[in-house]
């Protein structure tokens, strides 16, 4: 087995979870794939200074940043729009409110800060550590901790104030 197979094999999921709440789509196969390309391209430069899903984040968001520079002057294609809602149709009625507080929440996370997003989505989404997410958006462990702890004080201020779920005790 390649080194780039054993890559794949061990870290696609992590890849393809980050892209999803990334960029917001369930579609990224194709990103997954172009980060693995970029991954397999520069593999001879990988100094292993980080880990190995460290490393193929930080590929995989500058991937999404790419793809989604790309996009920003593309019209949303009519296809796109009737897929969505035919698939939306397809769910249970538990379903759709599980799937309405996720886009909810996950509406929050974008509205956040560039960076306090940057780390709730690598932190609290995709579950890297503080020191790993330090090494994706080259800031400090200090920094990643209190961005971190700034961005879910004002998720949970905004998740209040709209209304979303709480909990009830």
């Amino acid at each position: 087995m390649t080194e780039i197979e054993k890559l794949f094999r061990d870290h696609a999921d992590d890849v393809y979870h980050f892209l999803v709440y990334y960029t917001r789509q369930r579609d990224v196969e194709d990103l997954v794939q172009e980060t693995f390309i970029k991954a397999l391209r520069s593999i001879g430069h990988f100094e292993k200074r980080s880990s190995e899903k460290t490393w193929l984040i930080t590929i995989a968001r500058r991937v999404a940043i790419d793809e989604s520079r790309r996009r920003r002057d593309l019209p949303l294609a009519q296809d796109d729009l009737a897929e969505r809602t035919d698939s939306l149709a397809m769910d249970t009625t538990q379903q759709v409110i599980a799937k309405e507080s996720a886009d909810e929440l996950m509406g929050q996370v974008h509205q956040l800060p560039e960076k306090q997003r940057d780390v709730m989505l690598l932190r609290g989404i995709s579950e890297l550590t503080t020191a790993e997410v330090a090494d994706v958006l080259n800031m400090n462990r200090t920094s990643v901790y209190v961005t971190y702890h700034r961005a879910l004080k004002k998720l949970k201020q905004n998740w209040g104030r709209t209304g979303g779920m709480t909990r009830e005790t």
